[in-house]
């Protein structure tokens, strides 16, 4: 049964899921057994790691996460994306997210993961944790996964409603979200590359993200 104290974290919880940092600040507030709770009710596959990037503490989609996808593991207790590629970048954002002279309060670091162009990518948000989650190592990081997924068409409609994107626009938007390159998306559609890289800059400039990983995370809230 879900305690009163589960659904008032629930609450705060479920207002600020659109933001790995504010996640950890209502974690912070409430304790990691009972926010851990909250987030497996929400389905999310979160992770408190150790600079290092060991695996100090998990929710349980966090568990059957690791051991059914090809993309994010474990290696010796230790967070690991199977491309070196991805690897490294994670390993860079937890350092910094456990830093304390780098870490910056409400800043959260992304990096997509994908085993081959057209996989719907996943989107790993880095954040500082709570110092009492870093169990003797000064700083942790909170680590939560998400998969951008959904039915296309809706994605689609909803690009056009929100940001005022034309109907090319949230079709290339949506190829983008879904881990397609510019290359990809102009043989998709039959144009050529110029047309679609232009889509691109005016989707940054409408949705007000900097470049393909920030179009990712934002497309995973919608």
């Amino acid at each position: 049964n879900v305690t009163s104290e589960q659904k008032r974290a629930f609450a705060v919880l479920g207002r600020h899921l659109q933001s790995a940092v504010r996640t950890s600040m209502a974690v912070g507030e409430r304790g990691w057994q009972v926010a851990s709770g909250v987030l497996d009710a929400l389905s999310l596959v979160a992770f408190i790691c150790a600079p290092d990037g060991r695996i100090l503490a998990r929710t349980t989609s966090g568990d059957d996460f690791l051991a059914t996808n090809d993309r994010l593991g474990a290696r010796q207790g230790v967070l690991a994306p199977v491309r070196e590629r991805d690897a490294i970048a994670l390993r860079a954002a937890i350092a910094v997210a456990c830093a304390p002279r780098l870490a910056v309060s409400g800043e959260t670091r992304s990096v997509v993961l994908r085993t081959r162009e057209g996989d719907a990518p996943l989107l790993v948000e880095v954040a500082t944790a709570p110092a009492i989650y870093a169990l003797g190592h000064g700083m942790a990081a909170l680590v939560i996964v998400r998969t951008v997924h959904g039915d296309r068409a809706r994605r689609t409609e909803r690009l056009r409603d929100l940001f005022s994107l034309t109907r090319a626009e949230a079709e290339v938007a949506s190829r983008l979200a879904e881990g397609l390159g510019p290359q990809a998306i102009a043989e998709t559609f039959g144009v050529a590359i110029g047309t679609v890289r232009t889509h691109i800059r005016v989707i940054y400039e409408k949705c007000e993200v900097r470049g393909q990983v920030e179009l990712v995370a934002l497309l995973s809230r919608l």
